[in-house]
Parts: structure tokens; sequence; C-alpha cells
């Protein structure tokens, strides 16, 4: 279920407008390739992708991603 259906049919009115605000406060564009959280860190963030992909994947020996699993947004 999209984010954006998850904030019109859970919450109420008041507590959609706080979210609403807050993500476009916070809202940031990612370099295509940039790491949000690299393996072994601690997540310091709860990022929610509003437009693209995210993937999570691992880095093989040889310098190649295997990807584990794809975020579309949406």
């Amino acid at each position: 279920m999209p984010f954006s259906m998850m904030l019109r049919r859970f919450l109420d009115p008041q507590d959609r407008y706080c979210w609403e605000v807050m993500l476009s406060r916070r809202a940031r564009q990612i370099e295509r390739g940039s790491d949000l959280v690299r393996e072994g860190d601690t997540p310091h963030f709860l990022y929610v992708v509003l437009a693209g992909w995210a993937q999570k994947y691992k880095q093989l020996q040889d310098g190649r991603r295997q990807i584990v699993r794809p975020f579309p947004a949406g």
C-alpha cells in the first residue's frame, strides 16, 4: 500500500497534516547510487521513499552488487 494512501486511511486529518508538514520540511533528493544506510551501520532516521526506488543489496567480493530486495516508491 502506498505511503500516501496509508496516511489517508489510518490517520485523522490533524495527524496526517503533521506527517505531511514534517515530510515536506525534511524531504531531500538522494543521488542515484548513494547509500542511505550501509551494512553494519545503525540507522538514525526513518526513510520514506516518495518517488523512485531503493534497494537492499549485498556487496560481493568482486565489487558487484547482488540485489536482495527492491523497494519501489508509491
